[in-house]
């Protein structure tokens, strides 16, 4: 009976220490989660700010293209009326016209150039975001099999240890009896 006892202790023992063996890799494996979640967050703090920074950077570029613009407007508006009063004085005022319209032709020219080139930048951004997220969410599903992988791994280690504890209680206890 004594015997029977010791044997029942020692498996208990070794069910106890391979419980708590799976318990500490379990924390681990959380600590690691949770560590590289953490970082995952920050990573993506830091990138949210960058885009947020570029794109202020952008808007402020596309201001100043637009006061340039503008200010290009008013000197050739200037210089339409110059033209137009000064011909208007030697009674030519079509040539003002001319002037206008060329003014107005090549200001128009300039602005399609500067929403053109607005529109491809806007495009490549949305593009690359794009590619930016495809990549996180594939980053993200790695993650999670990982993580399930390493709890199937994990699961399969504690069955593991259960029988070994179980045979060990078993053996110890035919070799008492």
């Amino acid at each position: 009976a004594t015997a029977q006892q010791n044997a029942g202790t020692q498996a208990e023992m070794t069910q106890k220490q391979a419980t708590a063996t799976a318990m500490k890799q379990k924390q681990r494996v959380q600590s690691k989660q949770q560590q590289h979640t953490k970082a995952r967050f920050q990573q993506q703090q830091k990138q949210q700010q960058r885009e947020q920074q570029q794109a202020l950077l952008y808007l402020q570029n596309q201001q100043a293209q637009e006061l340039e613009l503008q200010q290009y407007l008013q000197h050739q508006k200037a210089q339409s009326a110059e033209a137009a009063s000064a011909t208007a004085q030697q009674n030519a005022g079509t040539q003002a016209e001319m002037t206008q319209k060329q003014a107005t032709a090549t200001a128009m020219k300039q602005k399609q150039r500067v929403q053109s080139k607005q529109q491809q930048h806007t495009k490549a951004r949305f593009q690359q975001q794009q590619k930016q997220q495809q990549r996180e969410q594939q980053q993200a599903l790695l993650y999670l099999q990982n993580q399930q992988a390493q709890e199937l791994e994990l699961q399969q280690y504690l069955q593991h240890q259960k029988a070994q504890s179980a045979e060990a209680a078993s053996a110890t206890a035919q070799q008492n009896a």
